[in-house]
């Protein structure tokens, strides 16, 4: 519906839109490994780690890489965008 959305909000306004979407599902299926894994799965299972071994939640370098992640992706959209 998002892209819907986007389509109709480009032939009303003339304006081209995107969206980011997370397609990933956390279910008992989703892969929680904490080094090739997704990165929501995985800081949920460093976290249950954690809780388990009674050891503190730290979370600070996860948080940067997923910023830096989101900013390299994001970037180059919105460069493109305001290109055309």
């Amino acid at each position: 519906m998002i892209d819907v959305m986007n389509r109709g909000y480009a032939q009303q306004y003339g304006r081209r839109y995107t969206a980011v979407v997370p397609c990933n599902v956390f279910g008992p299926h989703d892969n929680f490994n904490m080094a090739d894994g997704h990165v929501i799965p995985g800081l949920i299972h460093k976290g249950l780690i954690a809780k388990r071994d009674g050891t503190p939640f730290e979370v600070i370098r996860w948080l940067l890489l997923l910023w830096l992640w989101l900013l390299l992706l994001l970037l180059p959209l919105k460069l493109l965008l305001t290109m055309t």
